[in-house]
């Protein structure tokens, strides 16, 4: 079941950081306050899947007409069952703001690592998405970071398609 998240998801979104941070080989401070704000502020929209207990959390900034996909935390979420709720949440954010079509609609993987497990600046993750969604960007966006951080960007009426 797909459904829109509340404060109560905060101490599941709070496991899902701890169990992503320990993968990484990080410690994370949890403040559920903050998580519980971050799930009821008007420019945040997350979404859970209780079957596969994925989280999706997108950040609107309306000002500049851009989304960004905040988090996507997942236990066993297939990438094409990703993509569907990506397209789902993509299809909210057209409800509430119906103007929201070629909005951009952008994330980054700080974390993302090669195939050999080397740091790569996201570039990896974002082929893998791209694989998804054939018609979106891939492209380094900052490549004076010495990680070369890369992002993948589409617009929220390709995602919701």
């Amino acid at each position: 079941m797909i459904r829109l998240c509340t404060p109560s998801d905060a101490s599941a979104l709070a496991q899902h950081l701890t169990t992503w941070a320990n993968q990484i080989g990080t410690t994370v401070k949890i403040d559920l306050d903050r998580i519980k704000a971050g799930l009821t502020d008007p420019n945040n929209l997350a979404i859970i899947d209780t079957a596969t207990n994925t989280f999706l959390l997108l950040n609107i900034d309306r000002t500049s007409h851009e989304v960004q996909v905040e988090s996507i935390f997942t236990d066993n979420a297939t990438p094409l069952k990703i993509k569907s709720l990506l397209k789902d949440i993509c299809q909210r954010v057209l409800t509430k703001f119906p103007n929201s079509s070629g909005w951009r609609i952008w994330a980054e993987f700080l974390w993302g690592r090669d195939a050999q497990g080397n740091p790569d600046g996201g570039k990896s993750m974002c082929l893998k998405f791209q694989q998804l969604f054939p018609n979106a960007t891939v492209k380094q966006e900052s490549p004076e970071n010495p990680k070369g951080q890369w992002i993948i960007e589409y617009t929220v009426g390709g995602v919701a398609t």
